[in-house]
């Protein structure tokens, strides 16, 4: 964030600095001005000049964007509505940038280039170019020996990569990515779910409506002897099933329609446009449901139809010849809903441990305040007024800290042991830094404000000492400069997909952040202290402040999101496939009420009633168990791959779920079993 001052007025926001013709590349529609950057221009967003200027005209008005010590001023030129643009680059403002403040140096990576190109052109052949630039500027510094082509491939190499626009959203994450993008993992996985759910759903409609085939035998019988066709009976049948399919559309929308609010936050997406407002998905919504019609009632259709007039007319119909397929249905049913739950206890699972995880520090109560820059020279007198508090353990100036998404910047590093140079993540603080982080000390000692020579001095994490052959690193010279007095464990500064990479500390006493390390007991009591005290030192700007804990926690973020969707639809599969097998089981007992009956009179006990009837969808579910669990098991654990740290899969993340999903299955059909098992056999044989 950078600070902004109009007049009186003053706040800080995170824009972009861009070229003259960014607009030309990118052409937002302008509300006011027509996207011609001077110089020293800026253009606002429509919220933010209102946040800024009200109502008023902000044209011509000047605007300071404040860096360090310095006022750079820019005069407003333009105002843009970007309410219906979904972009990583909108932003609340865009301000012209200074030649003479972007790095020259290769490794600087702020800057984002956007290249419009031919129609043919392909990425490959942009990043042959792209490539070649490194080749040229930057690998000659690199201190390798290594042929370039071969050093490209290494896992530490620095490339820029090319990336089609269309690509960045739902693409390949990259590190320094300008704005985190969405999940294609997530998009497929909600599209594979909800065809899963819209496939349970047919099953049901024609499980049921083969079931009840029985009593609109008769209805088909007469139909045919006053001349109906089997293409006109089953086009009946199949204009009834895409009826109902658009009704159900009709209360779909409707009901997305409420419920866009909690969408978007899953998706990731901030503005969803109405369905009703589009008339190409409109069409597509229609068409799916037309299409859903007729494929679940096809088969239902087909069966009706071939119906034998004198066979339905004389009850000699049983509906039994579709009982086999019926069951297959059911195991599916069974077997999808068991994935999506299993599936859901792995990820949440996966989530538990990457929040417990021992990630090589002490992430508990540590606050960062991020706009510490504010206090200038008050920033001295401000520590030393926390470090006297007893709630306070420690307290330092610092750039960066693990688990941010920007907590890092890289080094190229190297000792006399190794031929080829280290590309290491670069964290940088104060003397007190590494110990208010809490990094684990294995070897040597911590930063020291006495000894002179220790601002010239780092620390390794042990991937960093193993990388550079280092068996004793105490005392090693490093890029002859930088003295290693210790040695920390490894510790995690991302997320949990990534392996643990080398990494040196470095001594920086003008960080813009304060790390804080609080004692446990005391965090409620001491932020209110720090609270006090930052009114006191600095500006009107409030207190910004987060804890490192929470920034693992984000890093799981989509995750946590993984696993409520697969949780709220694994729900929804269950409920739907139990609503099916409850139909289907009381249409089901109804058809065999005389054969129960019957067996009653031969000598035949409730007991052994129930079990008869319960056994057929026992093996059922037995059946749909051993499917879903090894394919669960298998998917579960590819998705698992992606993480360097992950859970194993233990037996009961697959027999819990498993077990659960039979005692509801039996629950659903325990009424009617159990009905039928009490009944009269001098009701049911009356008749006979």
């Amino acid at each position: 964030d950078i600070e902004i001052k109009v007049e009186d007025y003053q706040t800080k926001e995170s824009g972009l600095f861009v070229e003259p013709d960014f607009f030309e590349l990118f052409p937002y529609h302008f509300l006011e001005g027509n996207g011609a950057l001077s110089q020293d221009g800026i253009i606002l967003s429509e919220d933010f000049s209102r946040q800024l200027f009200g109502n008023e005209n902000p044209l011509g008005k000047i605007i300071a964007l404040v860096d360090g010590e310095a006022d750079h001023l820019y005069t407003v030129e333009g105002v843009v509505d970007i309410s219906k643009v979904k972009s990583h680059l909108n932003a609340p403002f865009w301000a012209a940038h200074v030649e003479k403040e972007i790095s020259p140096h290769w490794l600087f990576v702020d800057t984002y280039n956007y290249i419009k190109v031919q129609e043919g052109t392909t990425p490959a052949m942009i990043q042959s170019a792209v490539d070649k630039l490194i080749e040229i500027n930057l690998f000659p510094n690199m201190g390798t020996k290594t042929p370039f082509e071969e050093w490209l491939q290494r896992d530490d190499a620095f490339r820029l990569l090319v990336q089609p626009l269309a690509d960045i959203h739902l693409g390949e994450t990259l590190r320094f990515d300008l704005a985190e993008g969405g999940n294609a993992t997530m998009v497929y996985i909600l599209l594979l779910v909800a065809v899963g759910i819209l496939f349970i759903a047919a099953v049901n409609f024609i499980n049921l409506s083969t079931a009840r085939a029985v009593k609109r035998g008769k209805e088909v019988g007469i139909k045919k002897v006053i001349g109906s066709s089997r293409l006109q009976l089953a086009l009946q049948f199949l204009s009834e099933s895409v009826m109902i399919c658009l009704m159900a559309m009709i209360l779909a929308l409707g009901l997305s329609e409420l419920i866009i609010l909690l969408v978007e936050r899953w998706v990731g997406v901030g503005v969803l446009a109405s369905v009703f407002n589009n008339p190409t998905e409109l069409l597509l919504a229609i068409g799916l449901s037309v299409l859903l019609g007729i494929l679940s009632g096809l088969y239902p259709a087909l069966v009706l139809s071939s119906f034998r007039p004198i066979q339905v007319l004389k009850s000699n119909l049983t509906g039994q010849s579709q009982s086999s397929f019926r069951n297959s249905l059911v195991v599916v049913q069974f077997t999808i809903s068991t994935i999506l739950v299993v599936g859901t206890i792995i990820v949440f699972q996966q989530i538990q441990f990457a929040q417990s995880k021992d990630v090589g520090f002490d992430r508990e109560n540590i606050l960062v305040v991020d706009n510490a820059n504010l206090l200038d020279n008050n920033i001295v007198p401000f520590k030393e007024a926390l470090k006297s508090q007893p709630g306070v353990a420690n307290v330092s100036r610092m750039h960066r800290e693990p688990g941010s998404t920007n907590a890092f910047s890289i080094q190229s590093i190297w000792s006399s042991y190794v031929n080829e140079p280290v590309t290491s993540n670069r964290f940088e603080g104060d003397f007190d830094y590494a110990e208010t982080m809490g990094f684990k000390l294995v070897a040597g000692r911590y930063f020291d404000a006495s000894v002179a020579s220790d601002s010239s001095a780092v620390l390794l994490n042990e991937a960093a000492a193993k990388a550079l052959l280092l068996e004793k690193p105490i005392g090693e010279v490093l890029n002859k400069k930088y003295n290693v007095i210790g040695v920390v464990s490894d510790f995690n500064f991302e997320t949990l997909r990534k392996p643990i990479t080398p990494s040196i500390i470095k001594f920086s006493p003008s960080g813009p952040k304060l790390v804080i390390r609080l004692n446990a007991r005391s965090t409620d009591k001491i932020i209110p202290f720090i609270e006090a005290q930052w009114k006191q030192y600095a500006v009107a700007e409030p207190l910004a402040y987060h804890f490192v804990d929470e920034n693992f926690n984000n890093l799981m973020e989509q995750e946590r999101v993984m696993g409520e969707v697969l949780a709220l639809f694994a729900g929804l599969a269950i409920f739907i496939a139990c609503l099916g097998l409850y139909g289907l089981s009381a249409y089901l007992a109804i058809q065999r009420t005389k054969e129960i009956g019957i067996r009653k009179v031969l000598g035949a006990s409730s007991e052994s009633v129930l079990h008869l009837l319960s056994q057929q969808y026992i093996k059922l579910l037995l059946l749909s168990f051993l499917i879903a669990a090894p394919a669960s098991v298998y998917s579960m654990r590819t998705w698992l791959s992606e993480f360097a740290y992950r859970i194993d899969i233990t037996w009961w993340m697959v027999t819990v779920p498993c077990l659960g999903i039979m005692l509801i299955a039996l629950c659903t059909v325990s009424y009617h079993t159990l009905k039928s098992s009490r009944i009269n056999p001098a009701e049911t044989l009356r008749s006979e």
